[in-house]
């Protein structure tokens, strides 16, 4: 397929935002403790603005769908996050930290879904392939780990403000170049429900038992992965590994996404979405199971190349569901309700991974394949609803 300069500019567009993710993922923790917080405190100044963000995430959706120009509202939310950010230079004890931290969560997090939602709509134009774009955000992503790395390693931990400052405005002003809504993107069937309502829209299309099953197989899948990110680094910490092994473990699962995405156009080319989530689903099964039995540094870099199946195959079967089943007017009303889907399975795990972490130690990353199962029993089923052939062009999701 030739690569058009819209799938560049979307491509550019992920990039900035998954750097300023890249900065604030991991190093954010570090920010609240240079300015004080204790862990109680920094658990509930992250912990807050993600249980919200299952609540905001569907009416943030909602309002870009309303106003019809993405490009605008990206800039809007964008512009929103960095500039709260930048008084956190300024402020001073926990609560004005929390309300700069959730208004920053909420609004940077609530772009995501409206660039998958303009990656989705190039792709039914056939103008770009999803995976080729959104991999240069897992690609940022981690340049982003390794240059806050280097800089907190250099300088002191206030340093991380700057940078993520910077990361937050240089976002704001790369989404400028976010590719506009073209005016004949609505097809017929678009035209037909203009004058419907969202909210009502959005009530007939989780009618549609394959896009809710799907929906709720892929959350539950990535749901799963609650217990790896919290706890994997103190696992391999705990067995014996150093910060090097356990930072070059953790490229490897993005590397592997990376090529996922890469190859995913070709490699998916037949592939329904309910496959794929059984696929996925089945790989962190076996991904989860033999994490506490592996011993050695070369079972555990495979282990997390695996995250090509168990994350990356999984998001791609969600944004091909999207393209198939939903009008592209509504795209971000959807994207935004499946976010809400997925940070309430997320949260969920989250919680449980700690007790689980606690009582069972290696064995908690073995429970978490039974959410796999669920998530398998609803693909399955929802496959058996969703016979259908999808157009051609579906395929480059």
């Amino acid at each position: 397929m030739k690569w058009s300069s819209t799938g560049d500019r979307v491509a550019s567009v992920y990039g900035a935002l998954f750097f300023a993710l890249g900065i604030y993922m991991p190093f954010y923790p570090l920010l609240l403790a240079d300015r004080g917080m204790d862990v109680t405190q920094i658990g509930l100044l992250i912990g807050v603005p993600m249980a919200l963000r299952a609540v905001v995430a569907s009416p943030l959706g909602i309002l870009a769908d309303f106003v019809g120009d993405r490009r605008r509202v990206l800039m809007l939310y964008s512009s929103v996050a960095a500039i709260t950010f930048s008084a956190f230079a300024i402020a001073d004890g926990f609560w004005p930290l929390m309300a700069i931290s959730i208004v920053v969560s909420l609004f940077s997090n609530a772009s995501n879904p409206i660039v998958d939602a303009l990656a989705t709509s190039i792709v039914r134009q056939g103008k770009a392939d999803y995976g080729r774009m959104r991999m240069w955000g897992s690609v940022s992503f981690v340049a982003a780990n390794v240059i806050g790395g280097a800089v907190i390693s250099q300088f002191s931990a206030h340093s991380l403000f700057w940078l993520l400052l910077m990361a937050l405005w240089g976002a704001a002003l790369v989404l400028a170049i976010a590719p506009p809504e073209e005016a004949g993107r609505h097809s017929a069937s678009d035209e037909r429900h203009s004058s419907e309502p969202h909210l009502g829209l959005l009530k007939h299309l989780l009618r549609d038992p394959a896009l809710v099953g799907g929906m709720v197989a892929a959350a539950l899948i990535q749901a799963s992965h609650a217990m790896i990110y919290g706890f994997s680094s103190l696992y391999w910490g705990q067995t014996g590994y150093s910060g090097t092994e356990v930072g070059v473990f953790w490229a490897a699962g993005v590397v592997a996404e990376i090529l996922m995405f890469f190859v995913s156009g070709r490699l998916f080319n037949r592939w329904r979405p309910g496959q794929m989530l059984v696929l996925s689903g089945s790989a962190a099964i076996i991904r989860w199971l033999l994490f506490p039995l592996v011993t050695t540094a070369s079972g555990y870099l495979l282990l997390q190349s695996m995250h090509a199946l168990t994350f990356a195959c999984c998001h791609l079967a969600m944004m091909r569901l999207v393209v198939e089943r939903v009008e592209n007017r509504f795209a971000v009303t959807v994207q935004g309700f499946y976010t809400t889907v997925g940070a309430l399975a997320m949260s969920a795990a989250t919680l449980a991974s700690g007790p689980l972490f606690r009582n069972f130690g290696g064995t908690g990353f073995q429970l978490m394949a039974g959410v796999d199962v669920i998530a398998i029993v609803i693909a399955v089923i929802w496959v058996g609803v969703d016979r259908t052939s999808a157009p051609d062009d579906m395929s480059r999701a």
